[in-house]
């Protein structure tokens, strides 16, 4: 993935990052656990979506290790076949994934050198990203979304853009997003609350689990990040011998 992530590979203007998504479902539906190879014109009519614009969106996703492939023969990745089964029912859980995989991508360590001195206003992003690149400008504001979807950058109610350490956080169980407005009606936790089981009065991190369903996906997915790290560090992996 990280030699992948290197090249400068930048999303299609021709669709908007939710369909861009929808590209990686489709994929990972035709190739299914056998990580079948799929033609890209296959894709394109599963999709009803033509040819040349599919395959732009196919060529963003095996920048981020969501698919592979070449040559109009594609397959999606593990990675790609577990975003895509959990971004409609758990898209917390999702973009944790894609920030894991985002780690080692060009972009990722490009906006961390454009906001190093603090927030700058989302076009101003996107074209710092997009200088000395081929096509439109709006491919630059699509790149910004796949980064803020990846948590790799937060986007506030003014559209500036951020890193993470520069967030102010709201109180836990505020139901307030970083950096601003309140979504308690958010739609990651209305797909987390469905179908969950009842836990008495168990907290998590301080929070309810009823608490925990209504927090946008942003805080939902750090506080999951966080219990990650406290788990690991009371469990941690035992020495090698050398």
């Amino acid at each position: 993935m990280s030699s992948l992530g290197a090249t400068k590979v930048q999303p299609t203007d021709r669709m908007q990052v939710k369909e861009q998504i929808r590209v990686g479902q489709g994929l990972a539906e035709l190739s299914g656990k056998d990580a079948r190879e799929v033609k890209g014109d296959d894709l394109a009519r599963h999709l009803g979506r033509y040819a040349d614009s599919v395959t732009q969106a196919v060529s963003y996703l095996i920048s981020t290790g969501l698919a592979e492939g070449t040559r109009g023969r594609y397959r999606a990745t593990s990675a790609g076949r577990e975003f895509a089964a959990l971004w409609d029912t758990d898209s917390a859980r999702a973009r944790l994934l894609l920030r894991d995989l985002y780690q080692d991508h060009w972009a990722a360590r490009e906006v961390t050198r454009i906001l190093a001195d603090g927030p700058l206003p989302q076009e101003e992003v996107a074209a710092a990203l997009h200088q000395g690149l081929p096509g439109k400008l709006r491919r630059g504001i699509y790149l910004v979304e796949w980064l803020v979807i990846a948590l790799i950058v937060h986007r506030d109610k003014r559209l500036y853009i951020s890193l993470p350490e520069h967030q102010a956080p709201g109180p836990a169980g505020s139901g307030r997003a970083q950096g601003g407005g309140t979504r308690q009606g958010s739609p990651g936790g209305a797909r987390r609350g469905a179908g969950a089981t009842k836990t008495g009065g168990m907290l998590i991190m301080g929070l309810s689990m009823d608490q925990l369903r209504e927090l946008p996906d942003e805080q939902y997915a750090e506080i999951l990040h966080s219990l990650a790290r406290s788990i690991r560090a009371l469990n941690p992996a035992p020495a090698t011998s050398a």
